[in-house]
């Protein structure tokens, strides 16, 4: 029976996956993760297609998911911090601006290839010092790209959400699932 394939370290969007009835399973794609000359939206695209890639040439029978969320703000991906300074400088970037969330996925099933995408355009209120301190300390912001999650603390600092709430957890739900009913 095949199995669905999530190419992802993302704890955050496997459980987005199995709280709307998507079961799958992650599969770590070893993968080198960096593009160059590439606007945040290619960047991506490239980085889900090769996740999807690399795990699908092990499961070749089962449906694989590759999936990548950028942070874009101003033409410019925002990374996950390396370290506590460097999320208190991307915090302070996105402090009372608007920016995207972006999410690529590639899906596939056998010689099936389904893409994708979403864009979610979200709006940070002003945070002063004492609140990025604070909200660094909660060590929420060190594994998300842009240094917050919107499904937690970094809540509280998100002003606005234009477009699709679930791809600011790392999944557009809907999308992912129109494109999985395409490869059943």
């Amino acid at each position: 029976m095949k199995e669905l394939l999530l190419a992802s370290r993302s704890r955050r969007r496997k459980e987005v996956m199995d709280f709307s009835g998507l079961k799958s399973r992650i599969v770590v794609a070893l993968v080198d993760d960096k593009v160059e000359n590439v606007s945040p939206f290619e960047e991506a695209q490239i980085l889900a297609k090769r996740k999807c890639d690399y795990v699908h040439r092990q499961y070749p029978n089962d449906i694989v998911i590759g999936v990548v969320t950028v942070v874009n703000l101003d033409g410019k991906s925002l990374p996950k911090p390396k370290d506590e300074e460097h999320a208190k400088e991307i915090l302070r970037e996105l402090s009372g601006k608007t920016h995207e969330v972006i999410t690529a996925c590639y899906l596939k099933y056998k010689d099936k290839v389904e893409y994708v995408d979403a864009v979610t355009k979200v709006t940070f209120g002003e945070m002063s010092e004492d609140e990025i301190e604070y909200y660094v300390n909660t060590g929420e912001v060190f594994d998300k790209p842009g240094a917050y999650s919107a499904k937690g603390f970094g809540s509280r600092y998100i002003k606005k959400i234009d477009g699709d709430i679930y791809n600011t957890y790392g999944l557009p739900v809907y999308q992912v699932y129109s494109a999985l009913k395409k490869l059943w």
